[in-house]
């Protein structure tokens, strides 16, 4: 056990350090930071109307760059070691199909928990200049716009291992997108749709999608409400178990396909 562990966080170390030298991440992170630094620039507002802004933008670029860096990290991460040829060293050292996919995810996540964390340190230490405080929920919803990155990572990498690195990045943007408007648009759609097959269609889609859209707290962080921690506890298992299963999907996709 002790000695698969170690192979999964070899390979997920040398994913990590891979992922560092990507000038997209690089380039993604710079500009969130100018946008989260842009909203200080808003000073003809009153403090209050300026911190509501600083939270609703800062936490809305965040989650597109959350998106980003889930799209980018995860849709040609096992495809370009396939292509490069230097997975299949790796392979033949007795090492687990499995257990290379999840070594592969965890040095994505690695490297995404990097980013948010300087954006969050960035992020807050703005706001705790504004309202003169440490902002602990506001900190609290950033970890679970990163467990929302981690799923979305999860399903790019399981297209990744069954499409092109682009078809995978477009379908993992599609579910990105759809994730958040399931509950407010498809339910609807479902609802008004007069075609039996599109609404079993809708339905499909409705059942298969996550919510992405419960991970967000963005308004009540805005507006200063409080979220029940019981809700924070199923929102976060919800994701765990969420990637577990993708995951777990990814593995047996890949310990079956032929390289």
């Amino acid at each position: 056990m002790m000695h698969r562990l170690r192979q999964i966080l070899a390979i997920a170390r040398v994913a990590y350090l891979e992922n560092l030298r990507k000038q997209v991440l690089q380039v993604t992170l710079i500009l969130t930071i100018a946008a989260i630094g842009s909203t200080t620039l808003l000073s003809f507002f009153d403090v209050g109307v300026q911190i509501k802004i600083l939270k609703d933008l800062s936490l809305a670029a965040i989650l597109f760059c959350g998106g980003v860096l889930a799209v980018v990290l995860s849709a040609g991460n096992i495809p370009g070691e396939i292509l490069s040829h230097t997975a299949y060293p790796v392979l033949a050292r007795a090492v687990r199909r499995s257990d290379y996919v999840l070594g592969r995810y965890l040095g994505a996540m690695a490297t995404a928990t990097l980013c948010m964390a300087l954006l969050a340190v960035v992020f807050l230490g703005i706001l705790a200049v504004y309202q003169k405080t440490f902002d602990w929920a506001v900190a609290l919803g950033m970890l679970f716009i990163l467990i929302e990155v981690a799923v979305v990572a999860a399903i790019g990498t399981l297209f990744s291992l069954f499409v092109s690195p682009l078809v995978a990045g477009t379908l993992t943007i599609g579910v990105f997108i759809l994730g958040q408007i399931k509950i407010s648009y498809l339910h609807g759609a479902i609802e008004r749709s007069a075609s039996p097959a599109g609404s079993l269609l809708l339905k499909g889609l409705y059942a298969v999608l996550p919510n992405l859209d419960c991970f967000s707290f963005k308004d009540a962080l805005v507006h200063n409400i409080a979220v029940p921690a019981s809700y924070m506890a199923i929102v976060a298992l919800y994701g765990l178990v969420y990637c577990a299963f993708i995951l777990s999907a990814s593995g047996i996709a890949f310990a079956r396909r032929d390289l």
